[in-house]
């Protein structure tokens, strides 16, 4: 059996577990809230959000910073499967360019027996893994001395080395860190093309591996996680506004206020606001007004409803 349909199934049942949990896990989040056992934070959060502290800062910032970074790695991530799409796109057709990744080191360095790289200050030197550009010739002619051609070999091979000399009728190549001449005589039967000195270093590997059926299966489910998520962060803040407001409403005007949840209790007086996470609400958030008690009902809204 293809090793790749073990892991493919391997993933969907590990991505089906995931939805289940996050699913419940959400669920929760959205039940909890809809009781109101997040009351005290959730308010405490939006005044603190208004007037931050210095501690509250610093934590704004770390999620800041940590949503960049998540979002500047989800547009490499994209960049690097749009890149071999196009990839494999540019080399499906007969088109006059095309991409390849270099695999090995024979054009990595100069080797100091040739001298004609020296002499002529061939400093195009490519490194493994290496992306570069081709683009199709339609003779011998067009190719000159010293230029970088890709060819295949007797064994289907791409290779990727410079031109030594030019015959009539084959070129004769070498990579620049080899000391001898190919054994194959390069014609028009076997070049791909030449050199464009187009090149994005070191991405290969990435390349390679986006290209591959793993690559492609990984970049599928880490989207599904990401759009997952961005959906249930979407949900939950609309839930919390939708909670605020009714707690908000049932605070009315006061400017003194006590509101105990199972977060914790929030203490208002005028325009200070102290919260503790001691409290002593069981199963039902309320609010203490003039010293009266009063009992904040569960939340009736849907949360899946957009409005």
């Amino acid at each position: 059996m293809n090793p790749f349909w073990i892991v493919l199934a391997v993933t969907l049942l590990f991505l089906a577990a995931l939805t289940c949990f996050l699913v419940y896990y959400a669920s929760k989040s959205f039940e909890e809230i809809k009781k109101g056992y997040e009351d005290s934070v959730l308010l405490y959060e939006e005044r603190m959000e208004q007037f931050p502290t210095e501690k509250s800062r610093t934590s704004r910032k770390i999620r800041k910073i940590a949503g960049i970074v998540l979002d500047v790695l989800l547009v490499i991530l994209a960049l690097f499967f749009l890149l071999s799409l196009v990839d494999r796109m540019v080399n499906s057709f007969s088109l006059p360019y095309e991409t390849m990744v270099v695999a090995t080191g024979s054009m990595s360095e100069k080797n100091e027996k040739n001298t004609y790289l020296f002499e002529n200050d061939l400093d195009d030197q490519i490194q493994v893994n290496d992306l570069i550009g081709i683009r199709t010739v339609d003779s011998l002619s067009e190719i000159e001395l010293y230029d970088i051609v890709c060819y295949v070999d007797e064994e289907g091979r791409q290779i990727v080395h410079r031109v030594v000399a030019v015959e009539e009728g084959y070129l004769l190549t070498r990579g620049d860190a080899n000391d001898v001449n190919d054994p194959l005589h390069v014609t028009m039967g076997n070049l791909v093309g030449v050199y464009t000195h187009f090149r994005i270093p070191y991405v290969g590997i990435l390349v390679f591996f986006v290209q591959s059926d793993y690559g492609i299966l990984a970049f599928c489910g880490i989207l599904y996680v990401l759009v997952f998520y961005d959906q249930y962060t979407k949900l939950l803040s609309r839930c919390s506004e939708r909670r605020k407001d009714e707690v908000r409403k049932a605070i009315g005007e006061t400017k003194d206020y006590v509101l105990v949840s199972k977060s914790g209790t929030l203490t208002v007086k005028k325009e200070d606001f102290a919260f503790a996470e001691e409290t002593d609400a069981d199963d039902r958030s309320y609010l203490i007004l003039d010293e009266r008690k009063e009992s904040l009902p569960e939340s009736e809204f849907s949360v899946w409803k957009t409005n």
